[in-house]
């Protein structure tokens, strides 16, 4: 069943190796000729030689990026966990008499904590 605002596909107007209904629109005609700029064969050998070498970058530096994911995960943990303290000790000590103390102390661990989570 097709929607209503169901439309047809438009031909783009860019080149025929950009667009997936280019064999629609060259049948018939003459292909146009290659650009030895985009289409040689030396285009796919550095492209493979690129990927190569992406492939290997990717597998020997994965266990240096979990690492440092690994303990950058670990510091914002234990600056959450160090902001929530500050700010239960900081509202404690607003409920006292010790207000001058406890609003500071609950600024720091609430942005302390914010710090963390951003």
């Amino acid at each position: 069943m097709r929607q209503a605002q169901f439309t047809q596909p438009r031909q783009s107007v860019g080149s025929p190796r950009a667009s997936r209904f280019a064999t629609r629109r060259w049948a018939g005609r003459a292909a146009p000729p290659p650009n030895p700029k985009v289409d040689g064969p030396m285009n796919l050998v550095i492209t493979l030689i690129e990927a190569v070498f992406a492939t290997i970058w990717f597998v020997l530096t994965l266990p240096f990026r979990l690492v440092f994911g690994l303990l950058s995960l670990i510091g914002r943990a234990a600056g959450v966990v160090v902001g929530l303290a500050f700010m239960v000790l900081g509202a404690a000590l607003c409920a006292g008499p010790f207000l001058i103390i406890g609003a500071p102390l609950f600024l720091v661990g609430l942005f302390l904590t914010l710090r963390c989570l951003g």
